[in-house]
Formats: structure tokens, sequence, C-alpha cells
């Protein structure tokens, strides 16, 4: 009869049980270590997040200190530590928590926020084109006084200007044609309207900001004033009194077919009072002052408190017309 010799077994068992031990103890000690680095990666975000922020603050009163322009100057190639001092050379390398950067022919400013191994960015930009806050009464188109083209692409003789921007009858239909442009800016001292007793379209298409900002009335007197706008990015109005006042009217038509507007907003002495009509039609309304809006969506208005001067805000305000540039 032979007996099986089972010495030995019981370290065999023992050495699996550690091996399994050890397999576990790594396993959790890489799922922890992981865990540990993803929230150090979170916070690292989040404090860069901040930083850049700070540095956007920062870039932020330069450029209100010293205008458009001065301050870009100042902004590019700045570099700040932890406690937003300035600093140089090497240094930079070694203690940045922001830096501060403008292309050359750029109007944004690219500010970086640094913490651990991340990187957060904001941009701090103006449309393009725009500089300093306008002075006169007039059209500005990409921030310089241009009453732009009719249809044909000959010089629109089409507006009068001095405390009233008038908007005359042409020979074209529409009247007064603005296309492929970064921004329109219609900007009047006083009232901005359709002369004499002239129907007048003004016609706006592909331009991502469209901008007009009355210190008085928009249409006071005078014919029907219709306003067309088609594929734009942003569109708004600031009117310090009363829309359609003793006129034949102000028709606003949006048209969005490439599903591009992001912003329709109107900024009156009314606030958020203010109530216009949207309707499919010219027919649909009774009113002297109503939006066309034939789109299956429904138009989001976005309405705030204006009164005073169009280039800045007052009486408290924050809405000035020049205020809306950061973004």
């Amino acid at each position: 009869m032979f007996i099986r010799n089972q010495e030995g077994s019981a370290l065999v068992t023992v050495l699996m049980v550690m091996i399994v031990l050890v397999i576990l103890a790594m396993t959790v000690f890489t799922i922890a270590g992981a865990e540990v680095s993803q929230s150090q990666t979170y916070v690292d975000s989040k404090q860069a997040f901040w930083h850049a922020r700070s540095g956007a603050d920062i870039a932020e009163e330069i450029l209100s200190e010293t205008g458009i322009e001065e301050g870009f100057a100042r902004l590019d190639g700045l570099c700040f530590n932890k406690e937003f001092e300035v600093i140089e050379g090497n240094d930079c390398e070694d203690e940045k928590a922001i830096t501060t950067e403008v292309e050359e022919g750029n109007d944004t400013v690219t500010i970086t926020g640094y913490a651990g191994s991340a990187e957060e960015v904001i941009e701090l930009r103006l449309p393009d084109g725009v500089g300093e806050t306008p002075e006169e009464t007039g059209v500005y188109v990409d921030g310089d006084f241009d009453n732009g083209k009719d249809k044909d692409d000959n010089d629109n003789d089409n507006f009068s200007t001095g405390n009233h921007l008038d908007f005359e009858e042409g020979d074209e239909d529409p009247d007064i044609y603005f296309e492929d442009k970064d921004e329109v800016f219609f900007y009047s001292k006083g009232h901005m309207r359709a002369d004499g007793n002239d129907d007048v379209t003004i016609n706006i298409e592909n331009v991502d900001n469209v901008i007009f900002c009355a210190g008085q009335h928009l249409n006071q007197g005078g014919g029907e004033l219709h306003i067309i706008v088609e594929n734009a990015k942003n569109i708004e109005f600031y009117i310090d009194n009363k829309i359609g006042q003793g006129a034949d009217g102000v028709i606003i038509e949006v048209k969005d077919p490439d599903n591009k507007l992001e912003n329709l907003s109107f900024y009156t002495d009314k606030g958020e009072d203010f109530d216009i009509d949207i309707v499919e039609n010219k027919e649909k309304s009774d009113e002297d002052y109503f939006i066309i809006w034939d789109d299956e969506d429904e138009l989001a208005l976005n309405k705030g408190k204006f009164t005073g001067d169009c280039r800045s805000g007052s009486n408290g305000n924050d809405n000035g017309a020049f205020e809306r540039f950061y973004q």
C-alpha cells in the first residue's frame, strides 16, 4: 500500500494565495493612483482656468485704461506669476501662471492660464474691424465710417447725417444694401428714420454683427422703414425712445436659412416690458412695428433696459451699445 507524500502542498497553497493578494494589491494601488492623478488633473485644470479668468480681467482693465490700439500693444507677450506680477525672461518659464498674446493684425487677445501640467485658454476679442468708439452719426462698416454700396456696387448716397440718421429712397430695390461684412453698425445721436414720406428698404445679408443704435426714436415721422436681415449671427437694437413714432411703421424681417442666428436683442427704455409682435408676414400684424419671422423654429427674443447715449450706457445701466464687444 502506497501513501501519497503531501509534504509541500501547503506551501504551494500559501504561495498561490500570496500571488493573488499581490495582484489585488497592485490593482488597488493602480486604480488609486489613477484616481489621485485624475483628481490632481481636475484641480490643476480648474486652477488654470481661474488664472486665465484673472488674466482676462487684467486685460479688460488695461484696454479700458488705454484704449484698444495701445492696450493691444501692451498686452502682447506679457507673463504673470501667481501673484499677478509681470515677470520676464527665464523666470516666466519657471513661474508663469498667465501669459497674454496678440497675433499681428489680429483683434484677439489670447490669455493662457497655467497650473501644474494643465493649460486653459480664454480669448478676449473684438468683432473684426471694431476700433475706437465712433464720434459722429453714421453707418460704420467693419469699424469705418462707410455707407456701403447699393445692389449694383455703386457708392450709397441714400444717407444724410447730422444729429439724425435719415435714410432716403433710392433707385435700387433694396434702396440700401450691405453684404458679406463682419459688422454693420447704424449709429445715430438722435432719430433714425426714413426721410420725408418715402418708404425705404435696408437689406443686410451675410453680415455677422448687425447693430442699430438710436439715441431717440427709430423711424420718427416719414415713410415706412423695412429692415431685412438675412444670415446674421448677432442682431441688436438699442432704442432710447419709441419705435415707429408718427411714422408709417417699422418692419424688421429676419431670415435665417443657414441657421446662423445666435442672438436677437432689443434694448429699449421699456426694458423687459417692451412688446413687439412676431408674425409670419406683413398682413398678420395690425401694429406700427413688428418682426417678420417665418421659420418653423420659435424666434428667441432677448430684452433689456437701455436709456441714454448709444456710445455708453447711462442712468446706471450697462447696456451701452459699445459695451458689448468683450466675449
